[in-house]
């Protein structure tokens, strides 16, 4: 199964709060990663940083990225999304849009 893994920091601990009780609701795991230098750089910047921090962590495991924002609609949510990635030839979702630059803006699962 993928490790489901989001960023926390100062302003998102409310709603990452909640997707981490209804994933243990649900009998899943979301890991938290958390820094303070993410805590300390501009609005615009946290969210190319926090998913950065964590990829870095999990370099060498497949993952789902969680933004606090998120809210998985069914119970069954992470085990259909594990089964789809286990489907994929070459085990991505999808790939960097630019050589992997830090700068890559994307939407989905990476």
């Amino acid at each position: 199964m993928l490790k489901a893994a989001m960023y926390q920091c100062e302003k998102n601990r409310e709603q990452t709060a909640r997707l981490v009780n209804l994933a243990n609701s649900q009998g899943y795991n979301i890991q938290v990663f958390e820094s303070p230098e993410g805590n300390k750089l501009p609005y615009g910047y946290v969210a190319s940083f926090a998913f950065y921090y964590v990829a870095e962590r999990l370099a060498d495991e497949p993952f789902l990225w969680l933004e606090a924002d998120c809210a998985p609609l069914k119970d069954d949510w992470l085990n259909q999304i594990s089964a789809e990635y286990e489907e994929l030839p070459e085990g991505r979702i999808m790939l960097p849009q630019r050589n992997g630059e830090k700068e890559d803006v994307a939407s989905g699962i990476g």
